[in-house]
């Protein structure tokens, strides 16, 4: 048997170099022609891309109103937590106990400054202020207590304030006739009566020392008496002496 062996002709030679320069030029024209499809790319603007009509926005209505639009609006969202607010309570501070030197201490009583006092009228004093014994009245033809002093002056003296106070009630009484009622402080009254209907001074007006009040009238109830004026003081509502108020009490 004869065997069959494939021998490498000048035919063969020249096909098999053939194809390799074939295979070759296809892959050149492969890579050329990814090559100019990429260069053809780049730099080209991308095809515009259309959006759907309900995505509009109108930019004019968004300028003037400052909202857009939307149709279909996000709901259901929670409420954002408002910040604590400080708290109100003060800070603890520790109270400032004062010492011995630092409290208060009210100042000390001070002995009360003496009234000065004038007589209401010169004259001699015909009956003195008793409160506990009984004198005897000419007018009435009996005996009773005497809450005032009686100062004997002519009709139309002058009677004057015995200090400064002020005017608190002026009144016609049937027993002391015509009387003025001042406060002199120190919750001393003054009752001047039996004066006539010439009066000096007014409710509600201040007096000083020796201010004119009014003049000698009428007492009703010592009327057989000299003619005089009937001085009574009253130290809160208890009737005192005048003369000892005043300091012209003569105790040899």
């Amino acid at each position: 048997m004869s065997k069959i062996r494939f021998k490498n002709t000048k035919a063969g030679g020249f096909f098999a170099k053939r194809g390799f320069y074939i295979a070759l030029a296809v892959c050149l024209v492969a890579i050329g022609g990814a090559a100019w499809t990429a260069m053809n790319t780049i730099g080209k603007a991308p095809d515009p891309i259309d959006f759907p009509s309900d995505t509009f926005i109108d930019y004019e209505s968004y300028v003037e109103d400052g909202t857009a639009e939307v149709d279909n609006p996000v709901s259901d969202i929670p409420a954002e937590p408002e910040s604590r607010e400080e708290s109100s309570q003060p800070e603890s501070k520790t109270a400032h106990m004062p010492n011995e030197s630092e409290r208060y201490t009210p100042p000390e009583d001070k002995e009360p400054v003496k009234a000065f006092y004038v007589v209401p009228v010169s004259g001699n004093v015909t009956k003195i202020f008793n409160d506990s014994e009984l004198q005897y009245s000419a007018t009435y033809d009996d005996w009773r207590l005497h809450e005032g002093i009686d100062i004997e002056a002519a009709k139309g003296s002058m009677v004057v304030s015995v200090a400064e106070g002020v005017v608190t009630d002026i009144f016609n009484d049937p027993l002391m006739g015509n009387t003025v009622v001042i406060e002199h402080g120190g919750g001393i009254t003054a009752y001047y009566s039996g004066l006539d209907d010439n009066i000096r001074v007014a409710k509600g007006g201040t007096v000083d020392a020796s201010t004119e009040v009014g003049s000698i009238g009428i007492v009703p109830c010592e009327a057989l008496d000299e003619p005089h004026l009937h001085f009574a003081m009253k130290k809160g509502d208890d009737w005192v002496s005048p003369l000892e108020v005043m300091g012209m009490l003569n105790t040899d």
